[in-house]
């Protein structure tokens, strides 16, 4: 049994049984998995079945990735947070708390629903200089998840520079557009850098700074990956976040060689290039005798090996390979041209076809 789960995990497990029906346990919440079967004989492998896709039920949240509360006003605190990493589930609402602690006392609990698009918070009308404590749960509707780690805040007159949004890693593929958001409170001065070299107006081609303090970089190269640091400053306070860009384009051509040749069999194995930052999806082996028609065959991307067989003796093949990932196709291997053993068969000499006596000839 070979479950593999699909789309984003690369993952493939494999489990063996004697028996004609298995249960699957230990899977991933709410996610797709493509199951295959083969036999297996004293003799080796058999063919794998057609793929069965099937995917496992919700379940509640894990707890939302992170949170962070800042001054806004002297009456108001900005509260944000991430989506869990493990969802679970469609997420359908989720619960923000606060509880209002003066010293070792606590004056007031309160919950508050929110939708599920939203990520942020503005509490208003609070009373200066008492502490406040957040936290936040997200919903799916078999439940109520985990709960965030708990994050205060004092009420101050003073409101230092501070950004509400996260950084972190974000994977785009190219020629696609991706949005760094840098959302601060305080109004403060805005400089962004990539790896630490200061980014102005038009100083990449493909990007624009936005009033909000978003980067936004369009028709994304390889070459734009990388780490993307937001800095702001208003002279009460400052603040940094760092966004890591990784932009996945098509693999790189694979490396083919042949290791041995029958009569009939080409025995070939190949080395994955650069799989462009994303898993490779699938390789295809392209093939054909002399000039006569290319075939084509789709391989699997665990294969690192295949043996073409039911070939033509003493005849001259040309082979090549290319690798797939979800972004593209990589360019084909550089072609090998290689001959099968043997040679084709001649004209026979006329006296291994004749045996004439007195009377006939055979």
């Amino acid at each position: 049994i070979m479950d593999d789960i699909l789309p984003s995990k690369d993952e493939v497990e494999s489990r063996k049984t004697t028996a004609l029906t298995m249960v699957l346990t230990g899977l991933r919440k709410y996610t797709n998995y493509s199951i295959q079967v083969l036999a297996h004989t004293r003799m080796g492998d058999g063919s794998v079945s057609k793929a069965l896709f099937c995917h496992s039920e919700e379940d509640v949240p894990e707890a939302p990735a992170d949170i962070k509360v800042v001054v806004s006003s002297t009456q108001s605190l900005y509260i944000s947070w991430l989506p869990p990493t493990e969802p679970n589930g469609v997420i359908t609402k989720y619960s923000l708390y606060t509880r209002v602690v003066n010293g070792r006392e606590e004056l007031n609990n309160e919950k508050r629903s929110l939708p599920s698009q939203q990520h942020f918070y503005e509490s208003k009308g609070l009373h200066p200089h008492m502490e406040y404590q957040f936290w936040v749960t997200a919903s799916t509707r078999v439940g109520e998840g985990k709960s965030s780690r708990v994050v205060s805040q004092i009420t101050t007159n003073r409101v230092p520079a501070r950004i509400i949004s996260f950084g972190g890693p974000a994977v785009r593929p190219w020629r696609a557009t991706v949005t760094l958001p840098c959302t601060a409170v305080g109004k403060p001065k805005r400089e962004w850098f990539k790896s630490d070299v200061a980014l102005r107006q038009g100083g990449l081609h493909n990007s624009q700074l936005l009033d909000s303090g978003d980067l936004i970089i369009n028709n994304l190269q390889l070459a734009d990956g990388g780490n993307y640091s937001c800095q702001v400053d208003n002279g009460i306070g400052t603040d940094r976040l760092t966004h890591t860009l990784v932009v996945q384009v098509p693999p790189s051509a694979p490396v083919l060689y042949v290791t041995s040749a029958t009569s009939s069999s080409i025995l070939m194995h190949w080395k994955c290039g650069f799989t462009g930052n994303a898993p490779i999806t699938g390789y295809t082996l392209f093939y054909r005798r002399g000039s006569g028609n290319t075939d084509e065959m789709q391989l699997s991307r665990h294969a690192s090996s295949h043996e073409l067989k039911g070939l033509v003796c003493g005849s001259t093949y040309q082979i090549h390979l290319s690798a797939q990932n979800k972004v593209g196709t990589s360019p084909t291997s550089i072609m090998l041209h290689v001959r099968t053993q043997g040679q084709a068969p001649g004209m026979p000499a006329s006296t291994s076809l004749l045996a004439p006596n007195s009377t006939s000839v055979l």
